[in-house]
């Protein structure tokens, strides 16, 4: 056994492969409490310095893998500090990323549901392997929450910035067949051969007829897209965002500039919480960007949270949002 706690348990199997199980006691269903989140760390941190794992597996041992936050913790939460609750949202993203990290292949199982921060922990993973009856999506965005520990960031490159704005904006959850179709996941199983088609997709990654890295590479890389596209996208989600979270269009357009210009972020406006969060009165047409624009490997900017408005690089993010992770 590598690891043993109350919600989280890691053990290693003979062929190499650690297999990390979700598995609240006392609960019906996993959820990412406080107890879960520092139990992960801990597992991983186990996992890290035990020189005979080879790949690592994530599975669950309920019926479902986790159904999101704990929301019987929300009203302590908000009543923190600002500073606390950017810590603890900050700490969960280096956990996340620290997964995505590790130097070995990585899957996750995923049965039942994978909700909001449950499917984000998917999505750090290299590999994901879906039950056929197996759901996943955000549904925070029901409860005027988004996303925060880099769904935002990894899903577009896995589905396309288009069915991930649909996905992330609608908070409706998704069946296996259409995560498949989408390339959120990359295999479907029957229930019964879940964690047999997993381990053998790990085996796979670790002789090489899975190059586990380029697919790390591609969450971690520029998000591209044409520039036509890109405007059409970015049109329908300030549209699709209520107007009274709705950032104001012309703060939006002044960093678009300085965007496309090649300075770095915030080099427009200053710092990113300066943005305005009213509803838009300006029309303005958004920027056409140059042809060596896309090239560039930078992100486009989008409207994810009221005072964030890009999907910047990890590099971006960390040189530019005070106290982000370095990686």
């Amino acid at each position: 056994m590598i690891f043993q706690g109350m919600a989280v348990s890691a053990s290693l199997q003979a062929n190499g492969i650690a297999e990390l199980t979700l598995d609240l006691q006392g609960e019906a269903v996993n959820k990412l409490d406080r107890l879960t989140l520092k139990e992960l760390r801990q597992a991983l941190d186990a996992i890290k310095g035990c020189a005979d794992v080879r790949a690592l597996l994530i599975t669950s041992a309920k019926p479902m893998f986790i159904v999101g936050a704990d929301i019987t913790e929300f009203t302590a939460d908000f009543k923190r500090p600002e500073a606390q609750m950017l810590e603890s949202i900050l700490s969960t993203d280096r956990l996340f990323s620290d997964l995505e990290d590790l130097p070995m292949p990585t899957a996750v199982a995923i049965n039942g549901m994978a909700l909001g921060g449950g499917f984000e922990l998917c999505l750090a993973a290299d590999l994901r392997v879906m039950s056929e009856t197996a759901r996943v999506g955000f549904p925070e965005v029901k409860l005027g929450l988004f996303p925060g520990y880099g769904g935002t960031v990894r899903l577009p490159r896995l589905v396309g910035l288009d069915n991930a704005l649909q996905w992330i904006i609608s908070g409706k959850d998704v069946a296996a067949a259409g995560a498949l179709e989408a390339g959120a996941v990359d295999a479907v199983a029957p229930e019964q051969a879940l964690l047999e088609r997993s381990r053998r997709l790990l085996e796979q990654a670790l002789t090489g007829e899975i190059d586990y890295l380029a697919r790390r590479q591609r969450k971690l890389s520029a998000l591209a897209l044409p520039t036509s596209e890109a405007e059409v996208l970015i049109e329908a989600a300030l549209h699709a965002i209520p107007p009274k979270t709705r950032i104001n269009k012309s703060a939006f357009h002044v960093r678009q500039k300085a965007y496309w210009s090649g300075n770095k972020m915030g080099a427009a406006t200053g710092d990113h919480q300066h943005i305005d969060t009213q509803e838009s009165s300006s029309s303005a047409p958004l920027k056409e960007a140059p042809p060596n624009a896309l090239e560039n490997a930078r992100r486009l900017p989008l409207a994810i949270r009221p005072t964030q408005v890009w999907l910047p690089t990890t590099e971006e993010r960390a040189a530019n949002i005070p106290d982000y992770p370095k990686r």
